[in-house]
């Protein structure tokens, strides 16, 4: 697979149903509804920065009240599996209080997925051994960083520390990474300084 560059233009009319979901702080997550997109463990992740999950990784109240997560990726009701996984990532975020934070978009059109990615603060890439993944590519083209497994694909196009972060395993390192883009995000941009 290939980019096409010219389509990633960010409209300057932003559609009122997009500025909703915006925050100075937002994660996003782009990915097909399936079980191995292991979508959840953004959500958990995301969970630890919560003031309310009494973590060391939590944030004040301030710092998260300007936090979101948008999950936004391929749906399609014929295929059982992305059906049943929907209903338990919008269970998932139910049970840890996350209703108002983490917002649910199926399969986003191209201009969607550019201006989500032109307003995020960092791509939240869960696969794990994923031989290769088109859109974190598309997200340090838009200048965005990568918060993705240190495994499969992303440790051949993701550079911890430049373009992203590279992580192990688990919601406590993906939560810190997260927490790491937030204290050293511009706020302008989309670059961070690690010195």
């Amino acid at each position: 697979p290939c980019l096409n560059f010219d389509q990633y233009t960010v409209p300057s009319q932003l559609p009122s149903d997009i500025l909703n979901v915006l925050t100075p702080f937002l994660f996003l997550s782009i990915n097909r509804f399936e079980r191995k997109k292991n979508i959840s463990l953004a959500i958990r992740a995301f969970h630890l920065l919560s003031p309310a999950s009494l973590s060391d990784l939590s944030l004040t109240s301030t710092q998260w009240f300007k936090c979101g997560l948008v999950i936004a990726g391929g749906y399609d009701l014929r295929l059982e599996e992305n059906v049943q996984y929907y209903d338990e990532l919008v269970r998932l975020t139910d049970t840890l209080g996350l209703q108002s934070k983490v917002h649910f978009l199926q399969s986003i059109s191209s201009e969607v997925k550019n201006i989500l990615l032109g307003n995020c603060t960092a791509l939240i890439y869960t696969p794990e051994f994923e031989h290769f993944g088109i859109v974190p590519l598309e997200a340090m083209y838009m200048k965005v960083p990568v918060i993705a497994h240190n495994s499969g694909g992303p440790k051949e196009t993701v550079i911890s520390g430049k373009t992203g972060l590279l992580c192990e395993s688990g919601e406590q390192n993906f939560a810190q990474a997260m927490r790491e883009i937030i204290f050293n995000y511009d706020g302008i941009g989309k670059s961070i300084n690690y010195s």
